[in-house]
C-alpha cells in the first residue's frame, strides 16, 4: 500500500476516491478533466508519475458511456506519462449483464469493455460483485472481485428468525454466501416464464420455495436498477407470512428510476453500498448506505 504514488479520480465518483485516500492513507493526485465545446474530454495529470504505482477511481455507472471513455483517457494518459503499473478501482463494472450472446447479432458487451479497459493500459482491477463471475476470464490482468456480502450483513446480525431470500434461481450462490455469513435458512422466489405471442418473455407467475411464515426475510440482489424485482418479491413474500422484509443489494444503480417503488415497497430497510454515487434528492428514509473503502483499502 505505501509503494501506491498517488490516487486519481474521474468526475463520476470523488467522494469514494477521499474515502479510500484518507482510509488507506494514500495521497490524492492533481488531474485536471475539461471537455470541449463538441462534449469530448481532455484529461491532464499533472504529477510527474514516471515510475510511479498509481490508483484510478472510477465506477462505470449511468452515464456508462461517458464514465467508461474519461476513465480509459486517464489511465492513457498516465500510460503515456510513463507510469510504472496502474489500478483501477472499478467499483461497478457496467456493461456486466451482457456475458454472452442470447442471439445472433448480438455483442460480447463485457468482453469488449475487458479489451477497452487493457488497451487504455490498465494493469489491475479491482471491483465489487461482478454481475457473473466468469467476467474475470475475459481479462488478461488481474480482476480482484470483491464481495460485499460481509459489510451489508453488519447491520442484520442483530434479527432473529432470519431467513435469506434469493429473488431468482440464479442469484442462490449469492444468496447462500450471505445466509452462512448470518446463520441463517435459504429461500427462494421462482420466476416462470412462458412466451407471449408477440414472442416477448414476461414474467408470468412468481413462487416462493422455503418456509417464509413469521421469518424476517433478507431479500439479496447484486444490484437495483428499476427497483420491480424487489418490489414483486416483496409482494410475494408477504403473501407467504413473512414477517418483516427487508433488503440488501451491493449496487444502486438506477436510484432516481428505483425511488418510487422502492418507497412503495413493502420493505422496511434497504441496505446498499456506495460503489455507486447517490445524492441526497435520490435517497430514501429506507436506505442505509455502507462504505467498501475499507474493504477496498485491504485490497491494496
Amino acid at each position: 500500500m505505501t509503494s501506491i504514488f498517488k490516487i486519481y479520480s474521474g468526475k463520476c465518483h470523488p467522494d469514494l476516491s477521499k474515502k479510500i485516500s484518507r482510509m488507506a492513507k494514500i495521497p490524492q493526485g492533481k488531474i485536471e478533466i475539461n471537455r470541449f465545446p463538441d462534449g469530448e474530454i481532455d484529461v491532464w495529470i499533472k504529477d510527474k508519475i514516471e515510475g510511479k504505482k498509481i490508483v484510478l477511481c472510477q465506477p462505470l455507472c449511468p452515464p456508462v458511456n461517458e464514465n467508461l471513455i474519461e476513465l480509459a483517457l486517464i489511465a492513457d494518459a498516465a500510460r503515456r506519462a510513463g507510469a510504472e503499473s496502474i489500478i483501477a478501482i472499478i467499483s461497478y463494472l457496467g456493461y456486466a449483464r451482457k456475458e454472452k450472446m442470447n442471439r445472433p447479432g448480438e455483442p460480447i458487451s463485457a468482453r469488449l469493455i475487458a479489451r477497452i479497459l487493457q488497451s487504455a493500459g490498465i494493469n489491475q482491477i479491482i471491483t465489487f460483485d461482478l454481475h457473473t463471475p466468469a467476467i474475470q476470464g475475459f481479462f488478461d490482468i488481474p480482476v480482484v472481485d470483491l464481495k460485499a456480502a460481509t459489510i451489508l450483513a453488519q447491520p442484520l446480525k442483530s434479527l432473529t428468525k432470519k431467513v435469506i431470500v434469493s429473488p431468482d434461481i440464479g442469484g442462490v450462490k449469492r444468496a447462500r454466501y450471505l445466509a452462512d455469513i448470518l446463520k441463517s435458512s435459504l429461500a427462494i422466489i421462482e420466476k416462470k416464464r412462458f412466451l407471449t405471442q408477440n414472442k416477448n418473455r414476461n414474467p408470468e407467475s412468481l413462487s416462493v420455495i422455503g418456509n417464509v411464515k413469521d421469518k424476517n426475510c433478507i431479500i439479496i440482489d447484486d444490484m437495483i436498477a428499476s427497483g420491480g424485482t424487489l418490489l414483486s418479491a416483496s409482494q410475494k413474500l408477504k403473501e407467504a407470512g413473512a414477517k418483516k422484509i427487508y433488503a440488501v443489494a451491493t449496487h444502486l444503480v438506477l436510484p432516481a428510476v428505483a425511488k418510487e417503488k422502492l418507497k412503495k415497497a413493502n420493505i422496511e430497510q434497504i441496505i446498499t453500498t456506495d460503489t455507486i454515487p447517490i445524492t441526497a434528492k435520490d435517497r430514501v428514509n429506507k436506505f442505509k448506505i455502507v462504505s467498501i473503502a475499507g474493504e477496498i483499502k485491504k485490497a491494496l
